[in-house]
């Protein structure tokens, strides 16, 4: 409405009153000559328009009351502020800055909420953040305030002080799903959080929470991979999205640990399977462990001497029956414990090792409700735990363990999800077991739909 207001108005002035706040007058002056009006401070026949800021003096609130009687068309300033963002070119704001540096100029432009997010981020890399941190001169914070104005949305009422958190900014970057913010970041100076020794594992920078974020785009992510840092590999090697040539880039120059991270990346390239799989025993245990199994890796995994470990893989669904073939006991141990071995098969390893894989058996969902009464009338004590712990374990066999008022029977109990939320719920006088409830999802649904939530 505005822009229509200022076409039919040609010719004349435009009325500002109050302070403007992320324009200089040489600015305004220059966007009003493309529609023909003259900037004002001050009233006159001429003009036809005027914009109101929210802070009015004296003056200016009698003069906006005189405006008001002659019926002379009144904005507020954001609304003037919106147009021009709308309108200015953005190849041509950003050439300008580039040339000039105007860093200033910049930073008014960015406290612009009317500014879209495309053009917002691309004003926002060119800030010169002078060596200093995000919170260490009036500049800095006043535009990572803008940043997190934007970009921090809490699902409940943001207190303002948040705005300022060390954490906020850590939030943001490990919440968004936006690819363009995520490579905003990569434009911060070094911020880091501390963290605890028990935590070291952590991501504790800007950087290394953007490697590990799975919606980073190619591009960004072959940036972090460019900086060749130790810490950003580690997680850019846990990212599930991170390309094949750049996984092989990582791994080139990659210590212990961090093919350690390759070796559980669900998106581990064939040739890096291929690779790791020569790597010492521990990086081997953990490739075959957690890596998605066809049978071209099947194959490849039976040369190596860790090949039992592929009896713990959840993806060997459809490389159960040539598992069954192998005459291993630790890698039938595995797979009697393996939740996506089907019932059937576990008859099949029990009927060739019996009470060698009766423990691990005891622990599987998917064991025959027949299996698991026989097993527990034989009241061995290995055997009771796993089926204390077992979700398949009928209720009244695990109230019976539950009576029994057992430490250990009580530990299996409690992270058991089919135990009513009645036992589960006494278990919270016991420090010891609290561990164990936090990580229950009966206990915590329990809870969480007490409080509303």
């Amino acid at each position: 409405m505005i822009e229509q207001v200022f076409k039919n108005v040609q010719g004349k002035s435009v009325l500002f009153l109050g302070r403007l706040k992320h324009f200089t007058q040489e600015e305004v002056e220059i966007f009003l000559k493309q529609y023909h009006l003259a900037f004002s401070k001050e009233y006159h026949d001429d003009v036809a328009v005027v914009i109101e800021s929210t802070m009015l003096n004296p003056l200016e609130e009698e003069l906006s009351y005189t405006v008001y009687k002659e019926k002379i068309p009144t904005f507020r300033l954001d609304v003037f502020e919106t147009l021009y963002a709308q309108k200015i070119s953005p190849n041509s704001l950003l050439m300008s800055l580039k040339l000039s540096n105007d860093q200033e100029r910049l930073i008014r432009l960015l406290k612009n909420e009317a500014f879209e997010k495309t053009l917002y981020l691309k004003l926002f890399k060119l800030y010169d953040w002078k060596g200093e941190g995000v919170h260490e001169s009036d500049a800095n914070r006043d535009v990572t305030t803008t940043f997190v104005k934007r970009f921090y949305n809490p699902d409940q009422f943001m207190d303002p002080a948040m705005i300022y958190s060390p954490i906020t900014l850590m939030s943001i970057v490990a919440e968004s799903e936006d690819p363009e913010v995520l490579d905003a970041f990569l434009s911060f100076p070094h911020y880091q959080i501390k963290v605890s020794k028990s935590d070291v594992k952590r991501p504790k920078t800007l950087k290394e929470i953007v490697a590990l974020n799975p919606h980073a785009s190619e591009d960004t992510l072959r940036q972090l991979s460019h900086l060749k840092q130790q810490d950003i590999d580690y997680f850019l090697a846990q990212n599930d999205h991170l390309p094949a040539i750049l996984q092989e880039q990582i791994y080139n120059r990659a210590n212990k640990d961090i093919k350690l991270m390759l070796a559980q990346n669900e998106n581990l390239s064939d040739i890096l399977f291929k690779q790791l799989l020569e790597e010492e025993a521990q990086i081997v245990q953990r490739l075959l462990v957690y890596q998605r199994i066809d049978q071209q890796r099947f194959d490849q995994a039976c040369q190596s001497s860790e090949v039992a470990l592929l009896g713990a893989n959840e993806t060997i669904a459809q490389m159960i029956p040539q598992l069954l073939e192998i005459d291993d006991i630790l890698l039938h141990r595995h797979l009697a414990a393996n939740p996506a071995v089907d019932s059937e098969s576990l008859k099949q390893i029990y009927t060739q090792y019996e009470e060698k894989v009766t423990a691990d058996l005891c622990s599987n969902p998917n064991l025959d409700p027949e299996m698991i009464k026989t097993f527990a009338a034989q009241k061995e004590r290995a055997w009771e735990l796993s089926l204390a712990a077992n979700p398949a374990t009928p209720t009244e066999l695990l109230i019976a363990y539950f009576n029994q008022n057992d430490e250990e029977l009580n530990l299996a109990l409690a992270s058991n999800e089919a135990l009513p939320i009645s036992y589960l719920q006494q278990f919270q006088l016991d420090p010891t077991l609290m561990n164990r409830l936090s990580k229950n999802r009966t206990f915590t649904e329990n809870i969480l739909n007490g409080l509303g939530i």
